[in-house]
């Protein structure tokens, strides 16, 4: 059986151009806040629905044009991520209305735990009756026709534009994976690698007016902990608000990288968005055109290590623990064909720090990216 995640990756490559060519850039935005009270997701020792917002989480689209073919539209959205689903039925909407490719529709996600619940990721992590999975499904579609809004305004607005890039540098994201005794623990691994660069990429119309900022970091958004219940974008959505403050009608973007491993050296959200945000000004202009050059990378999972077997089902329908639900959920999959059998109880009682993070294939695609695979799974080579 054969178990795929999809990943997308952006390079920004140097490339001269026809002096005739001319870049035309888009940018559009809306707020993608659910109406309240609404089930976040995150952490599994929630219990009640969101009670209020620090502020509104945001979908925002960037186009970047040489031609009708020649294009790329990036979509950041502040929520913890974006499932096959909604990818795929964004990008066929996105290729019947306006003639996209796979590959020239970039989704990412900030990974905030202080956002709604995407249906199924994560549906682990509490028992949700069929109003509250009616309400995430009713949150999904209106997602979906979100990014699809957002993406078509994006067009309309299209301006003249030159891009130009630069680099920051932010140091309060850490290694997370602590050896202990021989083993590896959600911890604090000060030693670990880390990527600390914040890339950036500045469009300004034929003016010279900052119309967006696009940056990145690789870190989880996880400065609130479970004990929250109030919806912001983490110290992402902060970033974004201080740099949008500083370069009035601006958007800026935030799009994560390979964060998996990475923790914050603290929990200040407003702090750490004020500091990313010091380190994004725009980029000096290059003496010649940038190009996107969007790829689709598709990687093949191998089935985890160990069995399982029928005689190991009663007793996940049995345990209420929330690593017995991730068991549950694999066994699902596996009897549908979707999905590798589920660990025997034993072990995932062992593995109770990954059990979040979920065994189900319907978890690989996060953000875009392959961000939160641990074991179980290891890559084919």
């Amino acid at each position: 059986m054969k178990i795929r995640a999809l990943f997308f990756s952006f390079f920004i490559v140097w490339m001269v151009v026809d002096a005739t060519a001319q870049l035309s850039a888009g940018v559009s935005k809306k707020v993608i806040t659910p109406e309240l009270p609404f089930l976040l997701t995150g952490y599994a020792s929630r219990t009640t629905p969101a009670t209020g917002k620090i502020h509104d989480l945001w979908a925002k689209a960037l186009l970047i044009e040489y031609s009708a073919t020649s294009k790329t539209v990036i979509v950041t959205t502040d929520v913890l991520g974006l499932t096959p689903e909604i990818h795929d039925e964004v990008v066929s909407e996105l290729s019947r209305r306006f003639g996209f490719q796979k590959s020239q529709v970039i989704l990412n996600s900030s990974h905030t735990h202080s956002g709604p619940m995407i249906w199924p990721s994560l549906e682990m992590i509490g028992d949700y009756d069929s109003t509250a999975v009616k309400s995430f499904v009713n949150y999904n579609n209106f997602l979906v026709q979100s990014i699809i809004e957002i993406v078509g305004d994006a067009i309309k607005n299209k301006f003249p534009a030159k891009l130009s890039t630069g680099h920051g540098e932010a140091d309060f994201a850490m290694n997370r994976r602590q050896p202990v005794n021989g083993k590896i623990i959600n911890g604090k691994n000060p030693d670990g690698h880390s990527d600390h660069d914040v890339p950036v990429l500045n469009v300004e119309d034929a003016k010279g007016n900052t119309k967006a900022v696009l940056f990145g970091y690789a870190c989880h958004n996880t400065t609130l902990g479970g004990n929250n219940y109030l919806i912001n974008g983490d110290y992402a959505g902060f970033a974004q608000i201080e740099i949008e403050k500083a370069y009035p009608g601006a958007t800026a973007l935030f799009f994560t990288g390979c964060a998996g491993d990475q923790a914050l050296r603290g929990r200040v959200s407003r702090r750490f968005g004020r500091r990313l945000s010091l380190v994004c000004p725009p980029g000096p202009s290059p003496g010649f055109p940038l190009r996107l050059w969007p790829q689709l990378h598709a990687l093949r999972l191998c089935e985890p290590h160990g069995g399982g077997g029928r005689g190991t089902q009663g007793q996940l329908r049995r345990d209420q623990s929330r690593q017995a639900r991730r068991g549950r959920c694999a066994a699902t999959l596996c009897d549908a064909g979707d999905g590798p059998p589920p660990a025997p109880p034993g072990r995932l009682r062992a593995r109770d720090a990954q059990a979040r993070r979920g065994l189900c294939c319907r978890l690989l695609i996060m953000d875009g990216i392959l961000q939160n695979i641990s074991t179980p799974f290891r890559q084919c080579v």
